[in-house]
């Protein structure tokens, strides 16, 4: 909805989605045991309907085997599809070596939360969302902290 807002773009309706796969075999995982026949992947999401048409999704892919549905599309990160003029297709991989991809997008998603903290503090009281803030960027994305005790 955020998009929409910031695109112009009024919304008829929001329409969630969810598909799964079954795995055919146990897969050992570090959560336990997911048994044959029961849900191995999801691809579930939302689409923004406007004006009649599909105009926005959102969808997640989780695959507990890589070689469940097979069709998905496979990696790590987002694959972002713009179709408009100019019509843009991206694809954003998170992660650095020996780091969980997860891990790193979620410090990902909590730094941008903390850099927006004096801009919370600073504004009016009432509901914000992310486009009542300037760009934000942490000014220490290069830095690394020095060791402790130094």
């Amino acid at each position: 909805m955020l998009v929409a807002d910031v695109l112009g773009l009024p919304i008829d309706r929001v329409e969630n989605f969810r598909n799964v796969a079954v795995t055919l075999r146990d897969l050992r995982v570090a959560a336990g045991t997911i048994r044959a026949g029961t849900v191995g992947a999801m691809n579930f999401g939302v689409r923004v309907i406007s004006g009649g048409r599909e105009r926005i999704v959102l969808q997640h892919f989780t695959r507990m085997a890589e070689d469940l549905a097979p069709e998905w599309p496979h990696g790590h990160g987002w694959l972002i599809d713009l179709e408009g003029e100019p019509t843009i297709n991206a694809r954003i991989d998170i992660g650095s070596d020996g780091v969980m991809p997860t891990d790193d997008a979620c410090m990902a998603t909590a730094m941008h939360a903390i850099h927006a903290v004096p801009y919370v503090v600073a504004a009016r009281p009432g509901i914000l969302t992310l486009t009542d803030a300037p760009p934000l960027a942490g000014i220490d994305a290069f830095h690394r902290p020095a060791p402790a005790g130094v």
